[in-house]
């Protein structure tokens, strides 16, 4: 009935009958963190400092509400001993622009050797996005995968990822704790 009264077209053309795209978030848009942003991160991220950016998730031409913060394993490497053995990093975290940690993901972006994590997001919620999705590149005989979505909650003020999952990776997915002395800063 609604195709009667608007041809298929004009449908399409106003936006109406598709969904906004997911954008694909791009390591060139990732910068070094800023001071003010340093005071908020875990303690655990106080060794990797110098190669840890900021990634924000905007609309197009809109302000970021959030900011993926990760540590950038082939820049750390780089300034490393080729016998540098593999460190154990904090998980890239989701924060607002307080700071507030909003979730976490699994596995590193942009790259956790020999994977390479491709992250979109959209379904937008005012500022924020609605949904973020994490396609990971594998070339080891398992293959690509993808981790868990991850929604925005805003009766919870975080983003959450489905019951069913598995529950050592839905702990991955949380914020870290931060320590009373580092919370008092």
């Amino acid at each position: 009935m609604l195709l009667r009264l608007f041809p298929l077209g004009l449908l399409v053309a106003s936006g109406f009958a598709t969904a906004a795209p997911m954008q694909k978030l791009s390591q060139n848009e990732c910068k070094p963190v800023g001071e003010s942003l340093i005071r908020q991160l875990p303690e655990a991220w106080i060794p990797y400092l110098a190669h840890t950016k900021a990634c924000p998730l905007a609309k197009r031409g809109g302000k970021a509400a959030v900011t993926l913060v990760s540590i950038f394993t082939i820049e750390y490497y780089e300034k490393q001993p080729d016998s540098a053995p593999w460190e154990n990093f904090p998980r890239p975290l989701l924060l607002d622009r307080q700071g507030k940690c909003l979730g976490q993901l699994a596995e590193l972006y942009p790259d956790e050797q020999p994977r390479e994590l491709i992250l979109h997001y959209g379904k937008w919620q005012g500022a924020l996005p609605g949904l973020i999705q994490v396609q990971v590149k594998d070339p080891t005989p398992g293959g690509d995968y993808r981790l868990p979505d991850l929604n925005w909650n805003a009766r919870q003020g975080k983003y959450l990822v489905a019951d069913t999952i598995d529950p050592d990776l839905k702990e991955k997915m949380q914020c870290p704790m931060i320590s009373k002395s580092q919370s008092a800063n």
